[in-house]
C-alpha cells in the first residue's frame, strides 16, 4: 500500500482532472431545420409535376418520332405504288396502241371506198340529194 494517504489511491487521474476552466461549453448542434405540413405537401406536388411533365415531354417526343417514322414508311410505300402504277400505265397505253394498229388494216378495208369520196359532215347523204338536185352533188 502506498503510504501518505488514508485511502491509498493518491496520484490516480480522473477525467476531471482534465477539464480546462477557461473553455466556454460547448455549443449544442444547431437543430435540423423544421418544414410544416404545408411545405412538404407543396414540394411534393411541385416533384410531381415536374416528374408530369418530363413523362409527357418523353411520351410527346417518342410520339412524335413514331408518327416520324410511319409517315416516312407511308411516303416510300406510295412512291413505289406511283412506280407501279406508271408502269402499269405504259403496259396498258402501249397494248391499246398494238390493238388499235393492229385493226387499222382491216378498218382501212372496209372503211377506206367510202372515205375515199368526199361528203359533207354528218349529213349521211340527204342534203347531198337536196345539192344535187339543185345545183349538182359535190359528193358525187
Amino acid at each position: 500500500m502506498m503510504e501518505g494517504t488514508a485511502s491509498g489511491f493518491v496520484g490516480i487521474l480522473y477525467a476531471e482532472d482534465f477539464d480546462d476552466p477557461q473553455l466556454p461549453p460547448p455549443e449544442p448542434a444547431p437543430a435540423p431545420p423544421g418544414f410544416t405540413a404545408d411545405e412538404i405537401d407543396a414540394a411534393r406536388q411541385a416533384a410531381c409535376a415536374e416528374a408530369v411533365e418530363a413523362a409527357r415531354d418523353e411520351w410527346e417526343s417518342s410520339a412524335l418520332h413514331g408518327r416520324t417514322q410511319s409517315l416516312a414508311a407511308i411516303a416510300g410505300l406510295l412512291a413505289d405504288a406511283q412506280q407501279e402504277a406508271g408502269a402499269l400505265a405504259d403496259t396498258v397505253a402501249d397494248g391499246v396502241a398494238r390493238t388499235i394498229l393492229s385493226m387499222l388494216p382491216g378498218c382501212c378495208r372496209t372503211f377506206a371506198p367510202a372515205m375515199a369520196r368526199p361528203r359533207c359532215a354528218p349529213c349521211s347523204g340527204t342534203c347531198c340529194r337536196r345539192w344535187r338536185s339543185s345545183r349538182g352533188s359535190p359528193c358525187a
